[in-house]
């Protein structure tokens, strides 16, 4: 017999009626006894749900019937599922958005876990401590006749992520003028611009969905928020093309725009070699953003032993410059399905590339990507980065020799 089951035998409806966190996985079966630790106390709420085909009618009533009992007034923190609950959204949508509605100025996370209404989204962005924002399906509301030209929009925003349907759109949203540049009345000098506020100089993290690679427009919209030290766009290309559009010029214009970046994750590199940014690309992202610890990015490798040699040899003073100074922290760049084809000479001159781009390199200088991925570079390329690993740590233990 498990805790909740014990929970069911007690005499009392309210066991813990000062309970203020609730965090858990909860099998769909045992929802039915989630009610009884809903508090008036209750600060925290984080459970996440195993909505596959186990949870049927009794297990989405026991779910809503938990939510809305949810005090909405100290509630901190709400997070609902880490999925997106494709059958679930339109049971949870009104239980949720109706909570979202009884949350103050004290909530400062949000993951609703299913689209939220367009009015619990008003209300959401007006939040004034709401550091956290997980957005599903939702589209940004209209705003145009609701809210006057001074709205800070999402004040106190560190962390924001969109879902891929509505990520360009959300973007568009946030980035316009009569909400990104707030006038001053109250702070500053009457009819005078105020410093930047609200989103555009609070939001760290960005997260813009998990689906295809990154199109140049939504990047674009993206280098708006100027202090982010974390921007993730797409995930993986399609089986059968590479979606992937961004050129050396797009990735100059990261590296310009967001010098603060630390982890800069663009979609995992896919087999067709197609994309037009090259390894040039990645000595201007290591030489700009020079606080980056994680990279992931396309990069070309049909011309890299020529496109290597350039930046070596070449008098550009542009290049030169981007050579001598300071570089990136990365220690290990997952190269995923990258292809390779470099004959034996040609290994350690790219593997002192990656060495002046990366002087950071660790043990495992190239990687292969997380766990998820869907596959590997072929057996030939595999083995082609495995012999430039080892020329890596070559010529690192030939320049750093152990005492």
């Amino acid at each position: 017999m498990c805790f909740l089951q014990v929970l069911f035998r007690l005499p009392t409806d309210d066991p813990f009626p000062n309970l203020r966190e609730l965090h858990g996985w909860i099998e769909p079966a045992l929802l039915r006894f989630l009610h009884r630790f809903i508090s008036p106390r209750l600060t925290d709420f984080s459970v996440y749900v195993d909505t596959d085909d186990q949870l049927g009618c009794l297990g989405y009533g026991s779910l809503t019937d938990a939510i809305s009992v949810i005090p909405g007034s100290p509630l901190r923190k709400f997070s609902l599922g880490e999925y997106q609950w494709e059958n679930a959204s339109a049971k949870f949508k009104q239980e949720v958005s109706a909570m979202v509605l009884r949350c103050g100025s004290a909530l400062n996370y949000l993951n609703s876990g299913v689209e939220l209404s367009e009015q619990a989204v008003l209300h959401v962005i007006q939040l004034p401590h709401l550091h956290t924002l997980k957005l599903t399906h939702e589209s940004p509301p209209d705003i145009t006749d609701t809210f006057p030209r001074d709205t800070i929009v999402l004040p106190s925003i560190h962390s924001l992520t969109l879902a891929t349907p509505t990520t360009h759109a959300w973007l568009q949203f946030l980035n316009d003028l009569r909400w990104r540049h707030p006038t001053a009345t109250a702070v500053g000098r009457p009819g005078q611009p105020q410093a930047q506020i609200g989103i555009h100089s609070t939001l760290k993290e960005l997260f813009c969905g998990c689906g295809e690679e990154p199109k140049r427009a939504t990047i674009k919209h993206a280098l708006a928020f100027k202090n982010l030290t974390t921007l993730e766009v797409g995930q993986f290309c399609p089986n059968d093309r590479c979606s992937f559009d961004l050129t050396d010029d797009d990735a100059t214009a990261i590296a310009k725009a967001l010098p603060q970046l630390q982890k800069l994750l663009l979609g995992h590199p896919c087999r067709m070699n197609t994309c037009q940014t090259t390894f040039r690309s990645l000595l201007t992202l290591s030489a700009n953003c020079v606080e980056l610890t994680e990279l992931i990015v396309h990069f070309n490798t049909t011309n890299i032993v020529e496109d290597v040699k350039s930046l070596l040899e070449t008098q550009d003073p542009d290049i030169q410059k981007l050579r001598k100074g300071p570089r990136c922290g990365v220690t290990s760049l997952p190269v995923f399905m990258t292809p390779l084809a470099v004959d034996k000479a040609s290994v350690d001159l790219l593997a002192k590339g990656l060495l002046l781009v990366f002087p950071m390199l660790g043990k495992y200088p190239v990687g292969f990507g997380a766990k998820g991925a869907p596959a590997r570079p072929s057996i030939t390329a595999t083995l082609v980065w495995l012999h430039v690993r080892s020329a890596i740590s070559r010529l690192k233990d030939l320049h750093d020799p152990d005492p």
